[in-house]
């Protein structure tokens, strides 16, 4: 674009047929490259509507795009039996489930152990 627009000043201040004529061949290289990304913009649309326009798919995703606004957990019964509403308490809740689920022991037994790679060579 600075091109043209240099080109552009150049003719208006001189208008040589050089100058046109560098001009006209900028302003074709500009409109042949728009042409293109335009036409490569308009068949990747064509295609994306062909894969998943007016068809059940796309009425799936809207379906099942507001499903997934209405599973927000609103309360949660702690460990020791209450039920709570509190943002906070509920991600203590999950944070504390987890980490029992996922509690590995640090040290297994070296028995426990060697009886697994007993089988390795």
């Amino acid at each position: 674009m600075t091109e043209i627009s240099r080109l552009e000043t150049f003719h208006k201040h001189n208008p040589t047929p050089l100058h046109l004529e560098q001009l006209t061949a900028a302003l074709a290289l500009l409109e042949s490259l728009s042409l293109t990304a335009t036409t490569k913009a308009l068949a990747c649309t064509k295609q994306k509507y062909y894969e998943k326009g007016k068809k059940a798919v796309s009425m799936l995703a809207k379906w099942l795009k507001s499903l997934t606004d209405t599973k927000q957990i609103s309360n949660i019964r702690t460990p020791d039996g209450t039920t709570s509403d509190i943002p906070h308490k509920i991600g203590e809740t999950f944070q504390q489930y987890f980490a029992t689920l996922y509690n590995h022991t640090p040290n297994p037994p070296s028995e426990h152990i060697r009886t697994l790679t007993e089988d390795f060579p």
